[in-house]
């Protein structure tokens, strides 16, 4: 069993015991530069509001699949289901429940790419369908392990 931190622990829903857990993102769109620093400040700008409109287009593709995903998560992963809230690493924010997704609507899940850090995560549904997102690389492993079948 996995141990969860104190404020996500005080939110279960129920009393299921954590098999994982880990911190998840869907990361924003970023673009690279190298030129004056007067232009650098309006590159960031932009890329600030195309991340906006990304992230609305995520949360409603993924509400679509009810599969809820959001900016910055915290999932864990039960016998029963995989429960997912908009959460921050900071102690002082409140998780909030985005949702649960029970675990025999996954059909399969798998780290498609070897890196150190952060790890992307596919997941593939039951029906077709699927989500791709990005967690902490120290219990990726053990979060695609406990979401098998």
């Amino acid at each position: 069993m996995t141990e969860l931190p104190a404020r996500i622990q005080s939110e279960m829903p129920t009393k299921e015991a954590a098999l994982a857990f880990v911190w998840a993102r869907v990361p924003r769109p970023r673009t690279g530069y190298l030129t004056l620093l007067g232009i650098g400040p309006f590159i960031q700008l932009v890329d600030l509001i195309r991340g906006r409109r990304q992230r609305k287009v995520v949360r409603e593709g993924s509400r679509e699949i009810n599969f809820p995903l959001d900016r910055n998560m915290a999932m864990a992963v039960t016998s029963q289901r995989v429960l997912i809230w908009r959460a921050s690493r900071h102690a002082r924010t409140r998780p909030v429940l985005l949702g649960e997704v029970t675990r025999d609507r996954i059909a399969a899940a798998k780290l498609p790419f070897v890196n150190d850090g952060w790890q992307w995560v596919e997941v593939r549904l039951v029906g077709g369908g699927g989500v791709r997102f990005l967690v902490d690389g120290k219990g990726a492993e053990d979060f695609v392990r406990a979401l098998q079948p």
